[in-house]
């Protein structure tokens, strides 16, 4: 050991697929955590492996982490889509919006997919799902901005502009 390293130290050298094993044995025996840091480290050195990153979203969401779950989301539903997988854009949005129901870009993203798929109905039924988890007074402007693109999208919609105009009151 001419560097003075020991062996299995935190500085080993990156394997991918030992890592890979290792964090899937830990996502299957519930130590979130320990997966958790497993697949960040393979983001470390592979930071465009959406693979890893559909893997790592959820992981992120269950541990506090939103903001970071978010990106991750955001980033494999943008490479699905631009890949030409529209279908898979969407059910990774689903996914997003179980675990962070309570950002309003999450049904925006999951709304503009289901749009590029040509789905008006679905996009506006994602949008009317979101509104309702912001009904406080708190939330009031994400409810506002999800009901206005509602309003975009089907301008002769009844329901939510009474809605609409009930929170702008």
């Amino acid at each position: 050991m001419a560097l003075g390293l020991r062996r299995g130290a935190a500085s080993s050298p990156y394997d991918r697929t030992r890592l890979l094993s290792e964090a899937t044995k830990a996502r299957k025996k519930g130590k979130r955590k320990k997966a958790l840091t497993l697949y960040e480290r393979i983001i470390q050195n592979e930071p465009e492996n959406i693979e890893v990153l559909r893997r790592l979203a959820p992981l992120l969401a269950q541990n506090r982490r939103p903001v970071d779950a978010w990106k991750a989301f955001r980033k494999v539903g943008e490479s699905m889509a631009e890949a030409g997988f529209a279908d898979k854009a969407i059910g990774v949005y689903r996914e997003a919006a179980r675990y962070l129901a309570d950002y309003a870009e999450v049904y925006e993203a999951l709304a503009a997919a289901q749009l590029k798929a040509r789905s008006r109905a679905d996009a506006v039924q994602t949008l009317l799902e979101g509104r309702r988890q912001f009904r406080n007074r708190r939330r009031r402007p994400q409810a506002v901005r999800l009901l206005r693109r509602v309003r975009e999208i089907d301008p002769q919609a009844l329901n939510p502009t009474l809605d609409l105009a009930r929170l702008l009151r």
